[in-house]
């Protein structure tokens, strides 16, 4: 079924956003785009039938906004359930900018809410963990059925998912501990199958490419079992762990279970993580993560404990994955910001380059933080294949190098831009590495804007080496164009094996890394 979606359409929007409507809705622009609003509310009424069958479209028909002059964008909101919060949907919709877009958004919201959702969203929608986006060009090449299969397979990457939003941003009402000890024991049971399901195997260690950490082999102590996990891929340096409840609604053990008001389950964590030397407590958890404690309802009021949601165990094993690698990362980030900011304190320098027992580098701002996010793929891609891939590819890299005595490790503005990788060279500048899953010109275009942004915006990368790593060489005119820009293309070749899939890097690439 055609989409409903023109070129035309794109091109109006892009050249009458904000003007007003002179001749009405007897002109021709006005048509043109209201057919564009219809179309969109056609995409998310076949969306929300197909994904979320109780729920509800709201869209605006018209192209102007109450002053009477064009929109920028079509706008439709889905919400996934009747007693879904009115200020909280998923959107579709196409932009004056030229692309189609997916997301989770605010509707009519401001001050504190709006002030949380951007912490969790990061500055823009390009690039946050809650939205995709596509370009005009490859979304006008697909059927409505096509734009709905993609809209699915974004949303079913997002993280954290819809529920768990809801609870960040304190919109669902109080979560309870789960006291019942079976109901505990399945959650857990659930929880560490969704995360063993998507492990590929090096030797002795786990991967888990969706959310790019490795799990130790789970540990099992008088009916109580551990999961232990950790951002490195030789399986070293571990960040932390999740065991089942020795009390299942006790604030004693540091992770536990819980429900909201509808059943749906979540594995939260204190804001807290203990330590061999000192443990690291809620507000410095908080100040370095950026993550929003949810209300959590306990039997025992008395000691007050502060919890973040670590994952919606009843979300697809993707998200699962995803949002249980984000919050591992940030616990990471966590660590390592302690022993930068020990090295700040001895240099008198609040900037702060240091490596750290989990490879993490980090440099500490003062006064600014905020949440993470992943750069999301913007072609029509199977988001779970782009995560899986791009994980397998990082995590592969940084076990090579390892091998080969080279430091590759990751760097994280405190506002979340995080880069895939900074190798270290004997007596050669570093490298700044960008990978990418596809040579689309959509991924492309990214990639060379988050290496120059991304030089710019993280004091100390000025003068590395940009390096864009793709799955092979684009056309020569595109290889000239991105050399005249100031970085060097390099390739990799990603295969299926029966455990998971085999990252092979180019010779060429391989000996940049190690000499200039």
């Amino acid at each position: 079924m055609d989409s409903g979606f023109t070129r035309e359409q794109f091109d109006l929007l892009r050249d009458h956003a904000g003007s007003p409507a002179e001749n009405g809705p007897s002109g021709h622009v006005y048509a043109v785009l209201k057919d564009a609003h219809y179309a969109t509310r056609d995409w998310a009424d076949d969306l929300q039938s197909a994904h979320f069958p109780i729920g509800r479209v709201k869209a605006r028909r018209a192209p102007i906004n109450q002053g009477g002059n064009y929109t920028p964008y079509t706008w439709a909101k889905i919400y996934p359930r009747p007693d879904a919060p009115k200020v909280l949907a998923y959107t579709v919709g196409i932009d004056a900018v030229g692309a189609f877009i997916v997301k989770i958004d605010t509707v009519n919201g401001g001050g504190a809410l709006q002030t949380k959702f951007e912490a969790v969203r990061g500055p823009t929608n390009d690039g946050a963990p809650i939205a995709a986006v596509m370009d005009a060009a490859t979304g006008l090449a697909m059927s409505r059925e096509g734009l709905v299969s993609w809209s699915a397979k974004a949303i079913s990457g997002f993280s954290p998912t819809y529920d768990e939003l809801v609870q960040m941003l304190d919109l669902g009402g109080p979560l309870r501990l789960i006291t019942e000890p079976d109901a505990a024991r399945t959650a857990a049971a659930d929880w560490r199958r969704a995360m063993t399901d998507g492990v590929v195997r090096r030797g002795s260690t786990r991967w888990v490419p969706d959310g790019e950490i490795v799990l130790k082999t789970p540990k099992v102590e008088e009916d109580r079992t551990t999961l232990t996990m950790g951002v490195l891929p030789k399986g070293t340096g571990w960040t932390v762990g999740i065991a089942d409840p020795l009390e299942p609604g006790s604030q004693n053990p540091l992770s536990n279970f819980a429900t909201d008001s509808t059943g749906r389950r979540y594995l939260v964590h204190q804001a807290r993580l203990g330590s061999n030397t000192k443990n690291i407590l809620e507000t410095e958890f908080l100040e370095v993560t950026g993550l929003t404690p949810v209300d959590v309802e306990v039997p025992d009021e008395g000691l007050g404990r502060k919890w973040v949601i670590v994952a919606d165990l009843d979300a697809d094993p993707v998200q699962i994955r995803r949002s249980t690698g984000r919050f591992v990362h940030l616990c990471a980030l966590v660590r390592a910001a302690r022993v930068s900011a020990s090295q700040a304190g001895e240099q008198g320098d609040q900037s702060v380059h240091s490596k750290t027992d989990t490879d993490w580098v980090v440099r500490i701002a003062p006064d600014e933080v905020g949440g993470t996010y992943v750069i999301a793929p913007r072609p029509a891609l199977d988001e779970r294949l782009v995560i899986k891939r791009h994980g397998l590819v990082s995590m592969t890299l940084h076990d090579h190098l390892a091998k080969m005595d080279v430091t590759m490790r990751k760097l994280q503005h405190p506002l979340g831009f995080q880069i895939d990788g900074e190798i270290l060279r004997q007596d050669s500048k570093p490298l700044l590495i960008e990978i990418k899953t596809s040579i689309s010109a959509a991924d492309v275009h990214t990639g060379v804007g988050q290496l120059h942004l991304y030089s710019r915006l993280i004091p100390g990368l000025d003068q590395h080496v940009k390096v864009l790593l793709l799955p092979k060489i684009p056309a020569a005119q595109v290889v000239d164009a991105i050399a005249a820009t100031g970085i060097v293309v390099h390739t990799y070749s990603l295969t299926d094996t029966a455990e998971g899939g085999e990252a092979v890097f180019s010779s060429a690439f391989l000996a940049v890394c190690t000499t200039g």
